[in-house]
């Protein structure tokens, strides 16, 4: 079967990490061509063409796009071959420390006095050590009496992940359908997708008082299962292949949709999810993908 190989590298690991990934090919006898050379502000991107048995296929998971990742400041995907080059679908990202550069209710805890005591909650529920949900209720029960200027405060310095103002831009003007399926909140979810046109939000609705936050949440939990059902029921909804789905996210709960898609993509994860998602972005930020899908 023919495939794509994606090495994207900053501009000065390009060399070096061009030189490793070729010296591979050859080592393990695989034809290959540069199909072609892509670029743009911080990135360079080669495509090679392969042809490859499904065996091949694992070795260059296991031992080269594993040893670019640890040992070069790049990356590497394999794809079948055009996957996307004339395909445009639907995306799923998560958000927190996804789209953007921190988890939502840490930061409230710390405004709130308990950063310390959230913070190691949620990193271990994004390890996969906690039952998601039942971790959200503790977390979100210690924000109870937070004003809700917090929020605002917040809402305003969210910091984006580099890459993502780009990568979201160029998806929304294109073809493609866009969501934010988050565990956070909607508070700031709905203000992404005010701000970037995203199609569509699932998240947490936070129950507020009349000047604070009560510690609790309306409706059902955004959690792994939701993220999954949503993913597979609007990319229904806007008729697209399911092939064609892709989920991007960081944390365990994000795992049963990127398995769920036709191409999920593990971005700067915690290693659960490295390990398990098909595809990985480590090092680059998040434009790579702006190659993968070619936008």
């Amino acid at each position: 079967m023919k495939y794509d190989f994606f090495l994207i590298s900053p501009f000065n690991d390009s060399a070096s990490a061009k030189s490793a990934v070729e010296y591979f090919f050859q080592s393990e006898k695989m034809d290959y061509s540069i199909a072609e050379e892509k670029n743009h502000d911080y990135y360079n991107c080669f495509i090679y063409h392969l042809e490859l048995e499904d065996a091949q296929v694992q070795v260059i998971k296991e031992r080269l796009i594993s040893k670019l990742q640890a040992n070069s400041k790049s990356d590497g995907v394999i794809l079948p071959m055009d996957y996307f080059k004339d395909n445009t679908g639907f995306i799923a990202f998560d958000m927190d420390s996804t789209l953007i550069e921190c988890e939502c209710i840490d930061e409230l805890a710390v405004k709130a006095g308990v950063g310390d005591q959230v913070k190691a909650v949620t990193a271990a529920a994004m390890r996969g050590e906690l039952d998601f949900s039942g971790s959200f209720v503790k977390r979100l029960a210690l924000l109870d009496g937070l004003k809700l200027e917090a929020l605002d405060e917040l809402k305003e310095e969210l910091p984006l992940m580099p890459g993502m103002e780009s990568l979201v831009t160029k998806l929304v003007q294109s073809e493609w359908k866009t969501a934010v399926f988050s565990g956070g909140f909607t508070y700031f979810a709905d203000s992404l997708q005010e701000r970037f046109g995203f199609d569509y939000v699932r998240a947490n609705v936070l129950e507020c008082g009349e000047e604070a936050l009560t510690g609790k949440h309306i409706g059902g939990i955004v959690d792994s299962q939701v993220k999954k059902e949503s993913l597979l029921e609007l990319a229904g909804k806007e008729g697209v292949d399911p092939a064609f789905t892709v989920a991007v996210g960081d944390g365990a709960n994000d795992l049963p949709m990127i398995h769920a898609s036709g191409q999920g993509f593990a971005f700067h994860a915690k290693p659960i999810v490295c390990a398990e998602a098909p595809n990985s972005v480590k090092n680059c930020d998040l434009s790579a993908l702006e190659f993968i899908l070619n936008l």
